[in-house]
């Protein structure tokens, strides 16, 4: 017979999916917006997606809060549709969600749950993605250094 998971490796399992899924949607999201592109019209890069990659994986642009408020209201967006169980299996993989006592009020903040969404998900794969329009930039940009 086999065991049943812990309660502790459910709520991570879904909270894993839940993340998952929306960063999915936020890259594909950001993949869509090609317009008013910061990093000028000599960069090859088309799409905002490919701006947040090439600042995570070489170095953050003066306009880098500029893309990290467009990256976390769109997480937000997401966020926001989250069933009750969804945001409070994400947010208890939060900081702030790790470190809660049980006796106390859940605070359950958008905002631990879109920073934690940002950095550990659409941040980390930004990190790995690739395509040669990036390349191309981050090779030009050291190059010039």
């Amino acid at each position: 017979m086999r065991e049943l998971p812990s309660e502790v490796a459910i709520i991570r399992a879904l909270a894993d999916s839940v993340c998952k899924k929306i960063s999915r949607k936020t890259i594909r999201y950001l993949q869509s917006l090609d317009q008013a592109l910061l990093s000028g019209d000599d960069s090859r890069l088309t799409s905002t997606w490919e701006e947040v990659c090439v600042q995570v994986q070489y170095e953050e642009s003066l306009f880098w809060d500029s893309y990290d408020e467009t990256v976390k209201q769109v997480i937000l967006g997401y966020v926001s549709s989250l069933i009750a169980y969804e945001r409070a299996a994400v947010w208890l993989r939060t900081d702030a969600g790790c470190q809660w006592d049980e006796d106390e009020p859940a605070d359950w903040s958008s905002d631990d749950i879109v920073n934690y969404i940002a950095a550990n998900y659409v941040y980390l794969e930004a990190g790995r993605w690739s395509n040669p329009q990036i390349r191309w930039f981050i090779e030009r940009s050291a190059m010039r250094d």
